[in-house]
């Protein structure tokens, strides 16, 4: 992708953008946005220039998968672009995956997150920024137990839908919301610690599963955020799902 090509996706101009976190700076008043990416380079570019521009974002990492391709020039060229003279840790960060695997996306970065708060997303979703604070101060004040988001699901196995099981966009109809669960890739916040669990050795033959069928990471992290929380508290875990007005 050319620099005249990111011009043109971003609509000819420059967003603003954040600044860098500084030292001093709390990081439970910040959080941490991964972004999930496999050969969708334009959409990628375009909404890490939208990430970059949100308050509150200490650092956007991208989940690279495809180990057979290196990332392009211009995500290269952004990296260093935002990589903070005044902070330790850039503001871009790209992480290469060795094998191309759906779990991946839940890897915990060398040194770990630094912020409780992660929201994990894909590469051509985005959300409109006040919509992801409004998101995260809810996230705050339910509790770092809570998962907050934006695609809500109503899991439901006595259904007729055919090798589904659940319902999508209809879970939420006229602001009246039916679910039971979110989906953590399609965008929302979860405690890091959850990133941690979902790696343990009792999770082991389900992230194979998921891996040899190449679907399901998202119901698996769903079902880790309740299955932790549930042995910790002994009761479903908080969800929220916060109902979008804008997307961009």
């Amino acid at each position: 992708i050319s620099r005249s090509l990111r011009n043109q996706l971003l609509g000819g101009g420059r967003r603003k953008y954040t600044d860098c976190a500084s030292a001093d700076v709390d990081p439970s008043e910040l959080y941490t946005i991964v972004v999930s990416t496999y050969n969708r380079d334009d959409p990628l570019i375009k909404n890490l220039d939208h990430w970059l521009s949100c308050p509150n974002v200490y650092q956007v990492q991208v989940v690279w998968h495809d180990p057979k391709r290196k990332p392009p020039k211009m995500l290269r060229e952004m990296e260093k672009e935002f990589s903070c003279s005044n902070s330790v840790t850039p503001k871009l960060y790209v992480r290469e995956q060795r094998e191309d695997k759906l779990t991946n996306r839940f890897t915990i970065p060398a040194g770990g997150f630094v912020t409780p708060a992660v929201f994990n997303i894909d590469d051509d979703a985005v959300v409109d920024c006040h919509m992801m604070t409004v998101a995260f101060e809810q996230w705050k004040r339910m509790g770092v137990g809570s998962l907050v988001g934006f695609e809500p699901r109503l899991i439901n196995w006595t259904m007729s839908t055919v090798g589904q099981g659940y319902t999508w966009y209809e879970s939420c109809i006229d602001e009246v919301c039916s679910y039971n669960t979110l989906w953590p890739t399609k965008g929302a916040f979860l405690h890091r610690d959850y990133y941690s669990a979902f790696w343990n050795d009792e999770y082991r033959s389900a992230r194979h599963l998921v891996d040899h069928y190449f679907t399901g990471e998202d119901i698996l992290m769903t079902f880790v955020h309740f299955h932790s929380y549930y042995t910790k508290m002994t009761q479903a875990p908080p969800i929220l799902s916060v109902q979008v007005t804008s997307r961009y």
